[in-house]
This record gives structure tokens, C-alpha cells and sequence, in this order.
């Protein structure tokens, strides 16, 4: 009798303690994976934040129209900034490894525009700067949304409107040279 008492109150001692380690784990492996969705959004906006600058240079140069070099000097600048601002604080809490170089995505898009001159070119760059800056605000809007670290939160919201006004940019600038203005 006191066997099986021991044995019931082992088995109820060990299957409490597996209980307890798979509650830690789970939150463990929880807090991870947000954790992780934080540091993709910094690699990810440092990137794209990187292929505009590029882009940006390539149209200082290239673009034939005074409003896609105008444009093309203020993307460089803000997104510099932004850049510098988020690289400060990835730096400051231990996030991910920072991206030095554009992805192949990102190569391409700058292939693509190496290769055009003219009024072609600020079409083309126009164009793009519109879709980049949409896929940006998606980006930073799911951070918001989504993410875990507050500090990085805050930072996203008070960031978005300047990218909102980059796409309103964008969008009028292409209309423009759509038109051949």
C-alpha cells in the first residue's frame, strides 16, 4: 500500500514537473520567435533602406528631370537617416547582424535601372520608388502591429508617416513623368 501511494505521488510529482518545463519552454520558444520577427524587421528596413540610397545615387546621376534629381537627393538623405537611426539602436540592443549589401532582389531593381537613360530612367525609378515605399509601409505596419519590442514599436509609428509622405511623393512624381513633365 505505501508502494503505491510513493508511485502515485511520483507520478504526480513528475508529471507536474513536465508540466512546468513544457509551460517554460513554450514561453521560451514564444518570447524567440518574437524576438526574431524584431530583429527581421530591422535586417529587412536596413536593407531596403540601403537599396533606396542606392537607387537614390543612381538617380542624382542618371535622371534627366529636375524633379527625380530633387526627389532622388531628399530619398538619400531621409533614408540615410533612417538608416543611421535604426543601425544606432540595433547596435545599442544586440539585434542581428546588420546587412552591408542590398539583397538580390534589390540588385535587380538597381540592374534594371542602370540600364535605362532619359525620361525612361525617371519613369522607371518613379515607378519604383512607389512600390518600394509601398512594401515599406506594409513592413512598418505590421511592426506596429505585430512586434514585441515597444521601443521599436514607437520608433516604426513616428517613422511611418514620413514614409506615407515618401509615397505620396513618389506616386506624384510618377504622374509627372508619366506625363513627360
Amino acid at each position: 500500500m505505501k508502494k503505491s501511494i510513493l508511485a502515485v505521488i511520483f507520478t504526480g510529482c513528475f508529471i507536474f514537473s513536465l508540466v512546468a518545463i513544457t509551460q517554460t519552454i513554450n514561453a521560451q520558444t514564444i518570447q524567440y520567435l518574437a524576438q526574431e520577427k524584431d530583429h527581421e524587421f530591422v535586417e529587412k528596413v536596413l536593407e531596403k533602406g540601403q537599396c533606396q540610397i542606392s537607387l537614390a545615387r543612381l538617380a542624382q546621376t542618371k535622371g534627366l528631370s529636375s524633379q527625380v534629381q530633387q526627389f532622388a537627393t531628399q530619398m538619400e538623405r531621409e533614408h540615410q537617416k533612417t538608416n543611421e537611426e535604426l543601425t544606432k539602436y540595433a547596435q545599442q540592443n544586440n539585434y542581428a547582424s546588420i546587412p552591408v549589401e542590398m539583397n538580390d532582389d534589390s540588385k535587380k531593381d538597381h540592374e534594371k535601372l542602370s540600364g535605362k537613360l532619359g525620361s525612361e530612367f525617371d519613369k522607371v525609378f518613379a515607378k519604383q520608388m512607389v512600390k518600394n515605399h509601398e512594401k515599406m509601409i506594409r513592413l512598418f505596419k505590421e511592426q506596429i502591429e505585430d512586434g514585441k519590442d515597444e521601443q521599436l514599436k514607437t520608433w516604426a509609428s513616428q517613422t511611418l508617416p514620413v514614409l506615407e509622405q515618401h509615397l505620396e511623393s513618389a506616386k506624384a512624381l510618377h504622374e509627372s513623368v508619366k506625363k513627360g513633365r
